[in-house]
């Protein structure tokens, strides 16, 4: 998989906003290590966005949806909410379930809509907080 066009669309498209970016991982032990917090650090986790970084406030993910994947996924609503700001997801077709969770847990607070898909699997989901919501 490439990231290199999801990447460039992503920072074109955080750049008015600096919108938090939900990064889901390319890589299975993401579901078992834990996830790198730190940029800086040399985790091998971090080179999905290392190789192409991303201008924005990043947020890592596990590549499958499992308790991890709904902790962050519910911390970020819920801050995005008290925000009212938007977030994006970044998901290969491995973590298309998490995008759906993430989907499901937040409708009614959310609109979200598909920005696009690179590399024919990598979609890029934009997740727009409703307005007057609260």
């Amino acid at each position: 998989m490439n990231f290199k066009q999801a990447h460039e669309f992503v920072n074109a498209n955080v750049a008015k906003d600096n919108a938090r970016v939900l990064v889901c991982s390319a890589f299975i032990e993401a579901d078992f290590e834990p996830l790198p917090t730190d940029r800086t650090s040399e985790n091998a986790l971090l080179s999905q966005v290392s190789y192409y970084p991303i201008d924005a406030s990043v947020v890592f993910l596990p590549m499958s949806l499992n308790h991890e994947a709904i902790r962050i996924g519910k911390q970020t609503v819920v801050t995005a909410l008290q925000r009212r700001q938007r977030f994006l997801v970044i998901a290969a077709p491995t973590s298309y379930q998490t995008v759906e969770w993430l989907t499901n847990y937040s409708r009614g607070a959310f609109t979200v809509q598909l920005l696009g898909t690179f590399d024919d699997e990598i979609v890029v989901v934009d997740f727009q907080p409703v307005a007057g919501g609260s």
